[in-house]
């Protein structure tokens, strides 16, 4: 076996290895929205003051929002673009 073919072979299998934990993401979310009753089309606005702050404020946002605030399709709205 020559190093092309190893690098395919390679490729091939990192491919198909991101394919399935895509898919098990996305299978788990769908099963966690069915547990808490939360439609695929639901949804938190979370609002930033500016960008200066604004990973802080989701890190911050994240540990105190509710396992069905997660759940919800985030709209991170921008108030100050400055």
């Amino acid at each position: 076996m020559d190093s092309n073919t190893h690098q395919t072979y390679t490729n091939s299998t990192t491919q198909t290895d991101y394919r399935s934990s895509n898919l098990f993401r996305k299978n788990l979310l769908c099963t966690l929205r069915n547990k808490y009753h939360i439609s695929e089309y639901d949804y938190i606005n979370i609002r930033l003051k500016d960008l200066k702050s604004s990973s802080d404020l989701l890190f911050y946002w994240g540990m105190d929002a509710s396992i069905t605030d997660l759940l919800k399709n985030p709209v991170i709205i921008l108030l100050n673009d400055e």
